[in-house]
């Protein structure tokens, strides 16, 4: 007796993966305060270029040249614009996030038509649910951040390369704008990136015997797209130029550091995109040089290599997923029955237990109920007022829905495995978001802590001085209350001063009396100490 055939039908309609994924984009994204993380530091950018430090952007004050100015520019555009059409519906960080949701959705979009080309048409529906269901990518993707530009473009690379063959002026066009894209956006390690992935794949014949005219159109494009804002920062000040230019060549040049944290970070971040990647190349082992493995093989040893260069993990990793999402798409479908039912088992039931412990997180938050679970929301927000939301809980009440009716009702696929953990890992964002968005937000921002500085400040006006200070403090006293202030230097002679320190360290400092000490809801570690001036020091 012959077993039934396996479908291929894909579990969701074209219309139901845009909108899942617009869905997981969209919250957390807005309605909430810049966070300390880029975050507020991108938005503080963007707000200067807003008013009018376009073509170097300042941090609370001062010159910023350790990223090009793209994603600093589209912030600034769209918190305008849309702060503006929305009135008081939407705040200018909030708008200005919404740079992301398109950055996100270009790179999407590239990846989706990367895969329906070289693979099948279910592809191009599944490959956005590997990316969004990758855990590494869910808090990159819901901030104000630069590194959104390389992975967008190295999704435009992947799909020009992809219709090289059958749309060639297309292909060219979009390889010239991704070029000047990934530098803009993330300099010349981010360039280097996909202009590695592109000379890599022009020694391989698919591509080699490509149009010359396709060629030339991508280098007339970008060319002049790459040079302009490095031609206009020189002809400003030379000097800033020098500077800016060794800090790029200094990155470019760093080496790789490979360690077990890297690795680990690795092991959990790539879930579940590394184990089909790993699982397509053994696979096609045989078949390495078919151009449909090749470029997707490149880009990932690329990226990782880029990863592995970089210092910040979090961000890094957007470029390894884009690349290994078309990668895993080959052994997407074709699991066996019994390894595509364990994954399938696994994703049902490791969801489903989150967004049970997600609901009883938000419940235990909005209602201080059950009184043991409260507790431990209610020590690391000191203060908090919960502020219930119909809209918010019915929108969670829907999700969760939708979960229990994919669980019972998704035909069998060898789709099914990746469709139902992205859509578990999308209910799961959405509970949270719908639920908890308020309460993280009260321990991510500082907005309490700054208005507590501007308050003891009071009517002062002139400079204050700064120690220990990071770059997230300042940028969100100057986004919240245009607190700025200068390196403490022995030719100062401003009246205050703002420390940032550890708890526990000492208060007393030699010249200065302590007016105020302060820190976010429920900060263990640091303290923001404010002091004004009571003799030369």
């Amino acid at each position: 007796m012959f077993a039934r055939p396996w479908p291929k039908s894909f579990p969701l309609p074209g219309r139901t993966v845009i909108g899942l994924c617009l869905c997981v984009l969209l919250v957390g994204l807005i309605g909430h305060d810049p966070w300390k993380t880029d975050d507020v530091i991108s938005l503080n950018l963007a707000r200067s270029v807003a008013s009018g430090h376009w073509l170097i952007p300042q941090l609370a004050g001062e010159p910023w040249l350790q990223s090009p100015p793209l994603y600093y520019w589209l912030a600034a555009i769209f918190g305008t614009v849309f702060s503006t059409a929305f009135g008081n519906m939407l705040e200018w960080h909030d708008a200005a996030r919404l740079a992301s949701l398109l950055l996100v959705a270009m790179g999407l979009t590239g990846i989706a038509y990367a895969a329906r080309t070289f693979y099948e048409q279910e592809a191009g529906r599944i490959a956005p649910l590997f990316v969004i269901g990758t855990l590494g990518t869910l808090v990159p993707f819901h901030d104000a951040q630069p590194a959104l530009l390389t992975f967008a473009a190295l999704a435009v690379v992947l799909a020009a390369l992809a219709a090289w063959r059958k749309h060639p002026l297309p292909a060219g066009l979009g390889l010239g704008f991704s070029l000047p894209m990934a530098f803009l956006g993330g300099g010349l390690d981010s360039l280097a990136l996909v202009l590695a992935i592109v000379l890599a794949c022009a020694l391989h014949s698919r591509w080699r015997e490509a149009s010359l005219r396709t060629w030339l159109l991508a280098i007339a494009i970008a060319l002049p797209l790459l040079a302009i804002w490095p031609v206009l920062l020189w002809q400003y000040h030379a000097p800033t130029f020098d500077a800016w230019w060794a800090d790029e060549l200094s990155t470019l040049l760093s080496p790789l550091v490979v360690d077990g944290k890297r690795f680990a970070f690795l092991t959990w971040s790539l879930w579940p995109v590394l184990p089909f990647s790993l699982w397509t190349l053994w696979l096609q082992r045989k078949q390495l040089t078919l151009a449909s493995t090749y470029l997707p093989l490149i880009a990932t040893i690329l990226s990782l290599a880029f990863f592995f260069r970089s210092t910040e993990m979090t961000t890094a990793i957007l470029p390894l997923v884009a690349a290994m999402a078309l990668l895993g798409m080959q052994g997407a479908n074709r699991l066996r029955r019994g390894a595509a039912g364990a994954f399938d088992w696994f994703g049902v039931t490791t969801m489903t237990l989150f967004i049970a412990l997600a609901w009883l997180g938000g419940i235990a938050i909005l209602t201080n109920l059950p009184e043991a679970i409260a507790k431990n929301f209610r020590i690391p927000a000191p203060g908090f007022v919960p502020h219930w939301s119909w809209f918010g809980f019915s929108v969670a009440v829907l999700a969760t829905l939708a979960w229990l009716r994919l669980i019972f009702s998704a035909p069998r696929s060898p789709w099914r495995p990746i469709s139902g953990w992205a859509c578990g890992v999308a209910v799961m964002w959405v509970v949270l978001g719908m639920l908890a968005l308020p309460w993280i937000d009260y321990t991510k921002s500082y907005r309490k802590p700054s208005a507590e500085l501007k308050v003891a400040i009071g009517s002062y006006s002139g400079c204050i001085e700064r120690q220990n200070l990071g770059q997230v403090q300042r940028a969100s006293f100057d986004y919240f209350d245009g607190i700025r202030t200068k390196p403490a230097t022995s030719n100062q002679t401003c009246a205050m001063l703002i420390v940032q320190a550890a708890n526990g360290d000492e208060q007393s400092l030699k010249g200065w009396r302590l007016v105020l000490e302060t820190a976010r809801p429920g900060e263990k570690r640091e303290r923001i100490r404010l002091y004004r001036r009571t003799s030369k020091s």
